[in-house]
């Protein structure tokens, strides 16, 4: 092989790389600048389902008329402190409004006598399931309660996503109203299995 062949072979070897490297290096610029658009994109389609989702929610429990405010005084207590963490903490506030259903929840299956699986995989759909299989909750309470755990998954899992002080409250609002009909039965039907 002479030099010439061996400079032609070594120059259509490198010829794309080089014109991809190139190429990369030129239009790195343009198409950094062009990310946290579509980011943004993303995180506002997400914000947008949010905000219709919630709306939704908020639809149902208006035609419920067994949802009131909430009555528990404990219930309005914490709902209170949770109103005002979404002040500088909304994503926080939410988070801890699905705490207190989900405690709402278990002490309705508790005293009913059922026990809950922890090393359950998707512990909030087994407490869901219980409360559908054994007559716990309507059926337009079970859609209220998945639709919030689906809110609150949203919430926890989408690391960019914020969501506004108002939409916060509004969660905490229905989500506290729900467990407020769970509580007052779980405290009275505790009371009546140890009575009874």
């Amino acid at each position: 092989m002479d030099w010439l062949t061996f400079i032609s072979n070594l120059v259509s070897a490198l010829a794309w790389p080089v014109a991809a490297v190139t190429g990369f290096l030129m239009l790195r610029k343009p198409v950094l600048a062009l990310l946290p658009g579509i980011t943004k994109v993303k995180i506002s389609e997400f914000e947008a389902e949010f905000a219709k989702d919630l709306q939704q929610i908020k639809r149902h429990t208006e035609a419920d008329s067994d949802i009131q405010a909430v009555q528990d005084k404990a219930l309005r207590s914490r709902g209170q402190e949770l109103s005002d963490m979404a002040t500088f903490g909304p994503k926080a506030a939410v988070l801890e409004a699905w705490i207190e259903l989900e405690t709402a929840a278990k002490s309705l299956l508790m005293a009913h006598g059922q026990s809950l699986d922890y090393n359950s995989r998707a512990p909030y759909l087994l407490i869901g399931q219980m409360l559908q299989d054994h007559d716990l909750l309507a059926n337009k309470d079970l859609t209220i309660y998945h639709e919030l755990r689906d809110l609150r998954n949203k919430v926890a899992h989408w690391d960019h996503f914020q969501i506004t002080t108002e939409q916060s409250r509004e969660y905490v609002k229905l989500a506290l109203q729900l467990a407020g009909k769970l509580v007052p039965r779980g405290a009275h039907q505790a009371k009546a299995v140890r009575t009874g």
